[in-house]
Formats: C-alpha cells, structure tokens, sequence
C-alpha cells in the first residue's frame, strides 16, 4: 500500500505526464517556419496552448 506521500508524488508525477502529453504537438498549423502555432490535444480542449503544468489543486479535484 501506498503511503499518503508516495501517493501525493504519484499523482503530481501522472499530472505532469498528462500536460506534457496533452502539449505536445499534432500537426503544425502555419505555413510559415518562424511561426510556431501547432494544433495540440490542450488547444482543442481548450484552444489555448497550456503555458505551465496544472496546479495542483485543479488537478487532484478531477477525481
């Protein structure tokens, strides 16, 4: 079993995987080299790029 510390890393770990993951790019979006627009999973969820790993409290409240 885990403990409540091991857990708290766990979880903080799988929500950084989950960001990086929900980052990453799927297709470019701009003709343009020097333009850096890519459609990610983030952007269609939330059409926004995510600029930083969720918070914590967002995070654990979406048991």
């Amino acid at each position: 079993m885990l403990s409540r510390t091991d857990a708290e890393e766990l979880e903080t770990v799988l929500s950084e995987i989950e960001a990086r993951i929900n980052n990453r790019p799927l297709i470019i979006m701009s003709d343009c080299a020097n333009n850096d627009l890519a459609l990610t999973p983030a952007y269609l969820l939330i059409e926004k790029e995510l600029s930083s790993l969720p918070d914590r409290d967002s995070a654990s409240g979406r048991r």
